[in-house]
């Protein structure tokens, strides 16, 4: 048995779910193929994939989409309980300043 991007009869299944506006993602899922396939198929006929629909574009991934937690942010002057003449001192005394 045949698979994927070697199999005639998938790639006309595929050409006719593009024509009845089944987007690329669903069309692979549909045909039991990686979407890369799907993607090779759709060049070496010369038809287009139509867009996905816009309650699934959202889940694209993407770095658009991308969150990162948020820097921490915090005050120096509240990290030594110590007042800033003494802790110059020290500074000075341990030859950093």
């Amino acid at each position: 048995m045949r698979l994927g991007k070697f199999d005639p009869e998938r790639w006309e299944r595929a050409k006719e779910l593009a024509e009845q506006g089944c987007w690329l993602s669903e069309a692979a899922r549909i045909l039991k193929i990686h979407h890369t396939t799907a993607l090779y198929i759709s060049r070496q006929m010369g038809f287009k994939w139509p867009p996905c629909p816009e309650r699934y574009a959202r889940f694209k991934p993407g770095r658009k989409y991308y969150s990162k937690k948020a820097p921490i942010k915090f005050d120096v002057m509240q990290v030594s309980e110590e007042s800033m003449e003494y802790v110059e001192r020290l500074m000075r005394l341990a030859g950093a300043a």
